[in-house]
């Protein structure tokens, strides 16, 4: 799976520059420096490419993959297997795909339903130009209408969770069951900002498009070992982030991005919630907002279950704890564990 373009080019550019450059007894901080301009330029030329949106669904389309007109976007849905039905939402950055040992799991008791966010996986451009939570609290209404479903379980993580919560605080009537996994939407300090983290990316500001190796900067500083990225997730993030104009999609995204009071939409959710939490030390969200998700839940009885050790997608990290937790609440097999806040 993947449409990268053969390293073999780059790799001999490289070899021949360090060999011939180190003759030359240069101090090694340079020979560093010049070979990872080398690198990053080789790198940059091969990737240069722009795909195509059909490319892609060519490429990663899977055999129940639909595309649905919603809010005037062609959204990629996945509408799978029987039983309660369960929607996932998935983080910026990433698409459907990464549910998919989640799906599987779910799957033997569960409908299962996912989709593509825009400016995301194999979701078409919005015409509106429009990208924003709005547009996703939009999507998943219409989506949920268009489906016939009066009622679902809430599946969501990072920016996917925001959606979730939001969904959960403004539709009360439409979620039965909330699960927010390592979820953004709280108010950004210094401290809980998780783009401090990312300075090392600065490198590739500016790029038509980004090389592999910002993909695999990027995802290590979230897949700590022992874990490793999934080559699948690498390869398929850096191909998709190819699509021509999906950075402008995204960055309209992070233009149009509120906060908004989440302490008010909190306290709406009436639904039971359990709010997973990866509390390594890789993880870009402090493992406190967890804590303050809960506060803030004063209608919702909840629970909060965090990870030592492992980051932000815990779910990719150790899929049979994190699916061995979803399991069990939405079973209701965790339900004497809720508590219920109260206002001081």
């Amino acid at each position: 799976m993947g449409i990268l373009k053969p390293n073999w080019v780059k790799e001999h550019v490289e070899e021949h520059f360090l060999r011939h450059f180190q003759k030359l007894r240069a101090p090694r901080w340079c020979t560093v420096l010049v070979a990872s301009l080398i690198t990053l330029a080789c790198s940059q030329a091969l990737s240069d490419e722009l795909l195509s949106l059909a490319e892609l669904r060519s490429a990663y389309e899977m055999s129940q993959s639909q595309y649905m007109l919603l809010d005037e976007i062609e959204v990629h849905v996945t509408d799978e297997y029987s039983g309660s039905p369960v929607l996932l939402l998935h983080a910026s950055g990433l698409n459907l795909r990464a549910w998919d040992s989640l799906a599987q799991t779910l799957g033997k008791r569960h409908r299962v339903i996912r989709l593509d966010w825009p400016a995301s996986g194999l979701t078409g451009p919005d015409p509106l130009r429009a990208e924003s939570i709005e547009r996703y609290l939009s999507i998943v209404d219409e989506l949920l209408t268009k489906l016939n479903l009066e009622r679902v379980d809430i599946v969501g993580t990072s920016t996917g969770g925001i959606a979730a919560f939001q969904m959960a605080a403004r539709y009360p009537g439409r979620v039965s069951r909330l699960i927010l996994i390592n979820a953004a939407g709280l108010p950004r300090t210094p401290d809980t900002n998780p783009n401090q983290s990312r300075a090392a990316l600065a490198l590739y500001d500016g790029l038509r498009v980004r090389p592999l190796e910002y993909y695999e900067t990027y995802f290590s500083m979230i897949f700590r070992p022992p874990y490793q990225t999934p080559d699948w997730l690498l390869q398929m993030t850096y191909d998709i982030d190819r699509r021509k104009d999906i950075r402008e999609e995204q960055n309209r995204f992070l233009e149009n991005f509120r906060t908004g009071d989440p302490k008010a939409e909190l306290s709406k959710i009436t639904a039971p919630t359990l709010i997973l939490w990866g509390a390594g030390e890789q993880a870009l969200l402090n493992p406190e907002q967890a804590d303050q998700f809960q506060s803030w839940m004063l209608n919702a009885p909840s629970l909060v279950i965090k990870y030592p050790g492992l980051g932000h997608y815990p779910y990719l990290e150790e899929p049979a704890l994190i699916e061995g937790d979803i399991e069990a609440f939405l079973a209701g097999d965790l339900d004497p564990q809720l508590r219920q806040r109260s206002a001081p």
